[in-house]
């Protein structure tokens, strides 16, 4: 099994970040610059983590979040923000209690963001349960 991570939002940064942190596991970067589109692909591949940045083109991570926080499937999954810029302590919180799992900044390095996002994973692997098949009628 696969291990799936969605990167939402323009930053192409963000994504090589993930890519640099990852690159010697089999964990797949799913971009997707919209929110829309991230919302859909969160409902069809139900990853193992999202990290969205703070620019979202049909949305904002506010608006993304409680959307993930309204949908009973993907209300587990870890979701993080990695910024470009250290976000201030209201904003910060504002992310925290809404259910986001850590605000994170560009500044972090590939091998530290790697070890952040690993237990999020793993924890999520754990408690993930198979979807059921639907078929279609």
């Amino acid at each position: 099994m696969t291990t799936n991570i969605l990167v939402a939002g323009r930053s192409a940064a963000n994504v090589q970040l993930l890519k640099r942190a990852v690159k010697l596991l089999d964990y797949q970067i799913i971009p997707a610059p919209s929110m829309s589109l991230a919302l859909f692909l969160a409902q069809k591949n139900l990853p193992e983590l999202i990290i969205c940045d703070m620019e979202l083109i049909d949305g904002d991570p506010h608006t993304f979040l409680r959307e993930l926080q309204a949908d009973t499937e993907l209300r587990p999954i870890p979701f993080m923000v990695l910024s470009e810029k250290p976000l201030s302590q209201k904003e910060n919180r504002m992310f925290m209690t809404s259910g986001a799992a850590l605000v994170l900044d560009e500044t972090i390095t590939p091998a530290d963001l790697l070890s952040t996002i690993e237990p999020y994973i793993e924890a999520r692997l754990e408690r993930k349960e198979e979807r059921e098949i639907e078929t279609p009628e």
